[in-house]
């Protein structure tokens, strides 16, 4: 009988504990990658704004043109502007950001 109980009380810790690993995921995020025609771009600012509230996120891009923004409030829509000294700006709009998810938003800088 004592052998019954634990392994019950075991099942349903087990089962309470997925649950909650399942319910932790409430952001999304933001990644790409900046180039021009020379390859990648490092130092690009990569701006994201949320419509609803106009919470803005940042990042710059490091020495691969590579950039991620995490723990965004999924949903949207974002736009997600690319500025670096010297190129026309990036503008994207409508980006949504579904939830636990990577979006992927790639920019290419003209002078």
């Amino acid at each position: 009988m004592r052998f019954k109980l634990k392994f019950l009380f075991l099942a349903a810790t087990m089962l309470v504990a997925g649950v909650v690993a399942h319910a932790q995921v409430t952001t999304s995020s933001l990644g790409g990658r900046v180039s021009d025609k020379g390859g990648p771009v490092a130092g690009a600012t990569v701006i994201a704004t949320y419509g609803p509230t106009g919470a803005t996120y940042y990042a710059v891009t490091n020495e691969n043109g590579h950039y991620r923004i995490n723990g965004i409030t999924p949903g949207g829509p974002y736009s997600v502007n690319i500025e670096m000294l010297g190129y026309r700006k990036i503008e994207n709009q409508n980006v949504y950001a579904p939830l636990g998810e990577t979006v992927l938003v790639d920019g290419f800088l003209e002078d």
